[in-house]
């Protein structure tokens, strides 16, 4: 199985972006790569 690395600010600043396009939608980002696990909810 392949693996990829994916930068978060990209990904997030995309959800972002979404979120304010789709109002009434809640996305929730979980990066749990690392023992530092983080959650962004828009």
């Amino acid at each position: 199985m392949e693996q990829f690395e994916y930068d978060e600010t990209i990904i997030a600043d995309r959800i972002e972006q979404l979120a304010f396009l789709n109002k009434g939608i809640k996305f929730i980002f979980n990066d749990e790569r690392t023992d530092k696990k983080t959650k962004q909810e828009w």
